[in-house]
């Protein structure tokens, strides 16, 4: 009878894993809907009783602070707030709150790829962390690349300032540019 028991329970902490990403627990309304996943792609809910990594599909809601992680052919879409984020395969993010007030929201990329499309509507910007650079946009499109010791932004639409978590070093990038921070060669802001 004991052990029934523990087979219950093992089934439902799978269930409350799986269900830890779409958590009721949210810090406020500003959720990120989930339009396009393919490949493994994996959430894990920042206010959830569990912190483990769950499926994340299309159609799914996701709470701001969720933390987004692909594998290597894995893809997503995300969309909040005249926000667009396309997470490209082996990256890893943490969504940004979107609250109301003047704030900018902060997206933290640990690696990978992600292109960033921010509707010029009013709302407050997004800014990109890295662990090397920071890339602050209202109205743009843009990329911004991990790749090993380097982060890269690339410019499509729009303005971006960048600034280097190395040496404090900043720019503002328009249609077609881009900027690099190189930790390895450390090269700041080139």
């Amino acid at each position: 009878m004991q052990h029934r028991f523990r087979g219950f329970f093992a089934i439902c902490a799978v269930i409350a894993a799986l269900s830890a990403v779409h958590s009721a627990d949210r810090p406020d309304d500003d959720a990120w809907t989930v339009v396009g996943a393919s490949g493994p792609v994996h959430g894990r809910a920042a206010y959830a009783r569990s912190h483990q990594w769950a499926r994340v599909r299309d159609g799914d809601s996701l709470a701001p602070l969720t933390a987004i992680r692909t594998g290597s052919r894995g893809e997503a879409v995300l969309v909040a707030g005249g926000r667009t984020l396309g997470v490209g395969p082996d990256s890893e993010l943490e969504l940004p709150a979107l609250d109301g007030d003047d704030r900018t929201a902060e997206a933290l990329q640990d690696r990978g790829t992600i292109d960033y499309e921010i509707a010029a509507t009013g709302a407050p910007g997004l800014d990109v962390v890295t662990p090397y650079l920071v890339a602050a946009a209202d109205g743009a499109t843009f990329r911004v690349t991990i790749l090993g010791g380097a982060s890269v932004v690339d410019v499509f639409e729009g303005t971006v300032v960048v600034t280097s978590r190395l040496d404090g070093a900043s720019a503002m990038l328009g249609a077609g540019e881009g900027a690099t921070v190189d930790v390895e060669t450390a090269t700041g802001l080139d």
